[in-house]
Parts: C-alpha cells; sequence; structure tokens
C-alpha cells in the first residue's frame, strides 16, 4: 500500500514540474563561492575540464542533471556537475578527518538560470576546516591552498581565458610595467642633467 502511495506520489510530482513553470529561488549562502560567465556552458565544461587536467586532477563524473530530467518527463534549467579529485589531496584530508569523505571529490556545477545567465558554482574548501573541525596545521594548509587554486581554475574557465592565454596576459602586462620603468629612468636621467646644467 505505501509503495502504491509513493509511486503515486512521484507520478503526481513529476507530472506537475513537467507541465508547470520552474520556481525561481534566490541564491544565499556563505559555504558557497558563484561566478558569472558570459560563455556557453559547454564552452565553459571544456575549458574547466582541461585546466583541472592541467592541475592534476582526475575529471571523476559528470552528472547531467537535466538531461536525467527529460528522461522521466520533468522540466529543469540546465545543469551539470563536474566531478573531480586528486588522491594527493584527499588522502591526507581522509587521515586528519574520515568525516571529510562525505564531501569529496570536489565539484563544481555549471548552470543556466531562469533569465539565461551561466554560473559556475562550488563549495569553499575553506569551510570544511569548520565543518569538519579540522585542527591539523598540515591539514588547513592542504585546504587553504587547494580553495586558491579551484578559484583560479573556475574564475580562468569562466572568463573565458585558457592558461596560456592568461600567462601571456601577464608576460605583456610585466613587458608594459618594466617599459614604463624605463621611461619613468630616463625622464629622471634627463631631469638631473638639466640640474646639472644649472
Amino acid at each position: 500500500m505505501f509503495k502504491f502511495i509513493f509511486l503515486a506520489s512521484l507520478t503526481y510530482f513529476f507530472t506537475a514540474c513537467s507541465s508547470k513553470e520552474i520556481p525561481v529561488y534566490e541564491f544565499n549562502t556563505d559555504d558557497m563561492i558563484r561566478v558569472e560567465t558570459t560563455h556557453t556552458p559547454l564552452s565553459v565544461e571544456e575549458r574547466l575540464l582541461s585546466l583541472l587536467s592541467e592541475n592534476g586532477f582526475q575529471h571523476i563524473n559528470t552528472i547531467d542533471h537535466q538531461s536525467r530530467a527529460k528522461n522521466i518527463g520533468a522540466n529543469i534549467y540546465e545543469e551539470r556537475i563536474i566531478y573531480f579529485g586528486k588522491p594527493e589531496i584527499a588522502i591526507p584530508l581522509l587521515r586528519c578527518r574520515q568525516t571529510v569523505g562525505v564531501d569529496l571529490p570536489f565539484k563544481v556545477s555549471i548552470y543556466k538560470n531562469e533569465d539565461e545567465q551561466t554560473f559556475l558554482l562550488y563549495n569553499d574548501p575553506l569551510k570544511l576546516i569548520e565543518k569538519h573541525s579540522f585542527f591539523d596545521s598540515d591539514c588547513k594548509n592542504i585546504l587553504t591552498d587547494v580553495s586558491g587554486i579551484i578559484y583560479e581554475i573556475v574564475k580562468t574557465s569562466a572568463d573565458g581565458v585558457s592558461t596560456n592565454e592568461a600567462v601571456f596576459e601577464l608576460e605583456e602586462e610585466a613587458i608594459a610595467e618594466m617599459e614604463d620603468e624605463k621611461k619613468e629612468d630616463e625622464i629622471d636621467e634627463a631631469l638631473k642633467e638639466i640640474e646639472k646644467e644649472d
């Protein structure tokens, strides 16, 4: 009897989801980081996977929520979850606090909202220090480092700039700064010469 009621409830729920507009929820959390992008979810995902690989992370799985919803006749906004990890990071953390396993592997959501805006969303690894009561300084440092690495990967993926392009831009900025400094030095030298003549 219970099984029948449960299945009937699910049927009603999915029928309602497929026939009604998707509700809009306000994003409000301190534990997650969200980055907006003007690029398509597919191009962002390709850059994200490439950058994760370049930084030694293993792509574990990708879950396509929208595709799974369509399989049961439901309608939701586009969203794909990218799961990734690195044993050199996970194992020391698990040795410190086995409970952290519930938050591993790391994951990034790439999704579109009701306004057709695309976002990357992920749990900030720094929040795991308090959540799992990490006291070991080495493990705290690991989470601090990986938090910065994941942020840079996500931000670069959202910006649509590959790692090589990002490095090239930094090199251009450094060259421009050097040229500015050289010009300033030349001006200083010219002023000194004028002062000597006076």
